[in-house]
C-alpha cells in the first residue's frame, strides 16, 4: 500500500511541475513537454 501512495505522489509532483512551466512560459502550445528525466531533475 506505501508503494502506491508513492507513486501517486510522483504523479502529482510531475503534473504540477508541468504546470509551473507552462506558467512561466518554458513549454509553449505545441511543444513537447519534456522527457520523465528531465522532470526528475527539476
Amino acid at each position: 500500500m506505501d508503494k502506491k501512495t508513492k507513486q501517486k505522489k510522483v504523479f502529482l509532483d510531475i503534473v504540477q511541475q508541468l504546470r509551473q512551466l507552462i506558467k512561466i512560459e518554458k513549454i509553449q502550445a505545441g511543444e513537447t513537454s519534456p522527457s520523465e528525466r528531465v522532470l526528475s531533475d527539476v
